[in-house]
């Protein structure tokens, strides 16, 4: 399974759930968000269920495991540093490079990440403002 596309899914069921992430969410709201076949979106739940990443319910929907949550938080966080460093560095309006911010993000280690979070100066909002996530254990 593709890593990017592993966490598209993710980060998308964190979007929509409710609960920060914690809620469950049809398949057919993922299928539409990501514009994929229901039976697409089906069968990636249960390879992402197969792995621990989601907790699958056939006709309650999907919602994120412990470890999901985690990978979810993980590549927002990404997206939205990327986002600022658009902004910021490259004087960019990230709305225009939203696909390739999108790849970008599946590509950046962590290490890099944290280089990242602290050269833009520790930010807590994106340029859209919305939050950047914290990892669970960093200290803020």
């Amino acid at each position: 399974m593709r890593k990017y596309r592993m966490e598209d899914y993710l980060e998308a069921i964190y979007n929509l759930s409710s609960g920060g992430g914690e809620g469950y969410v049809s398949l057919g709201l993922i299928a539409s968000t990501l514009n994929l076949s229901s039976s697409s979106v089906t069968e990636m739940m249960q390879r992402l269920d197969e792995e621990g990443l989601v907790e699958y319910t056939k006709y309650r929907g999907v919602k994120l495991s412990r470890r999901g949550l985690t990978k979810a938080i993980q590549t927002i966080r990404k997206h939205r540093l990327l986002e600022l460093l658009f902004r910021d560095f490259l004087g960019l309006n990230p709305d225009d490079y939203r696909e390739i911010i999108c790849g970008i993000e599946h590509l950046i280690t962590d290490d890099v990440t944290e280089k990242l979070y602290e050269r833009l100066g520790r930010p807590s909002l994106c340029p859209h403002g919305n939050p950047i996530p914290v990892i669970i254990g960093e200290s803020t």
